[in-house]
């Protein structure tokens, strides 16, 4: 059996493994902005975020992830990327 602190260094390095992917998807945001501007379609499309976390739940729920997790976390990275891309 593991110990507590070997788990808790398995935690954090999962921790800026995301870290790093949100970062990664910040650079993506940004691109798509430059899209958008460039071509002047609105930075916030609900239809797309809809579809997007409708997908994400279900893939969220085969992985034993809460909906309602899902939901806050995209909610806030969705909340991120449109500050991101008015700016």
């Amino acid at each position: 059996m593991q110990d507590l602190a070997t788990l808790r260094r398995n935690i954090d390095s999962i921790d800026d493994d995301i870290l790093r992917l949100i970062a990664r998807r910040g650079d993506v945001v940004r691109a798509i902005g430059n899209i958008k501007s460039t071509n002047g379609l609105p930075v916030v499309q609900p239809t797309r975020f809809k579809e997007v976390v409708r997908r994400l739940e279900d893939n969220g729920l085969r992985m034993g992830v809460s909906a309602d997790c899902v939901r806050k976390v995209w909610t806030a990275l969705h909340d991120e990327a449109v500050s991101k891309q008015q700016s």
